[in-house]
């Protein structure tokens, strides 16, 4: 069964400058002992948590969030969340290697790549640069997918020239070339950043605040937390 989707943009309610992010620790430890070790594991994906300030203009916009709030607080009650900002373009270039294989001659590559989701494309990452020796190929190797991100689209190129697109992975982080040289011509990089975020989310217990302004004007604020 679908999550329902949290939209109360489309319900009358305006997002106030000044929402917060916060992104969660990564670590978890076990305070439980395995024999006279403490267990500590690093998470992959960071959760974050959003307190997100709204403006209700009457009755009706107010009404939404309360009701929606009062059916899904607590921590079964998971929903969909379109974030407020896009997802974050890689900084970091890829790793890069040379593999033994093939049969290329010397190549001069710059490789990059971007993060994709349903929503869109991020920008491109910085560039790496290799060499790639004759009779070898082109490994490369991602970083962490961030949250709301199954997708990763590689481009490449072999020389001077606008990197093109070679691949897209999904939920893998390394890609090696294909005993062929790259593909050209295919699509550049993205101009502008279109990877808005859906993620899962619940409301954080007791994190509603009203406020009453003039007329049925409302100030409301409500915290909610990524789940997996």
């Amino acid at each position: 069964m679908a999550n329902l989707l949290f939209d109360p943009e489309s319900n009358g309610l305006k997002l106030q400058r000044g929402f917060e992010t916060a992104h969660m620790e990564n670590v978890v430890e076990d305070m439980g002992e395995l024999g006279n070790k403490r267990v500590t594991a690093i998470a992959e994906k960071l959760p974050r948590r959003w307190r997100l300030p709204y403006r209700a203009f009457g009755r009706t916009a107010r009404g939404y969030l309360l009701a929606f709030y009062r059916k899904h607080v607590g921590a079964a009650g998971i929903f969909d969340f379109d974030a407020p900002e896009y997802v974050p373009d890689p900084f970091f270039a890829p790793t890069v290697e040379a593999v033994s294989g093939g049969t290329q001659s010397q190549q001069e590559i710059d490789v990059g790549f971007t993060w994709k989701n349903s929503q869109g494309e991020t920008l491109i990452s910085t560039l790496a640069e290799i060499t790639i020796p004759a009779n070898n190929l082109l490994k490369v190797t991602l970083p962490v997918y961030p949250p709301s991100v199954s997708q990763a689209v590689i481009y490449a190129v072999d020389g001077v020239g606008t990197p093109q697109s070679q691949t897209t992975l999904t939920d893998i982080r390394t890609w090696t070339q294909p005993d062929a040289p790259l593909l050209v011509a295919t699509s550049d990089p993205p101009s502008t950043n279109t990877a808005t975020e859906r993620v899962q989310v619940r409301f954080v217990k007791q994190s509603l605040r009203e406020i009453r302004q003039i007329g049925e004007t409302y100030e409301l604020s409500v915290d909610v937390e990524e789940v997996y």
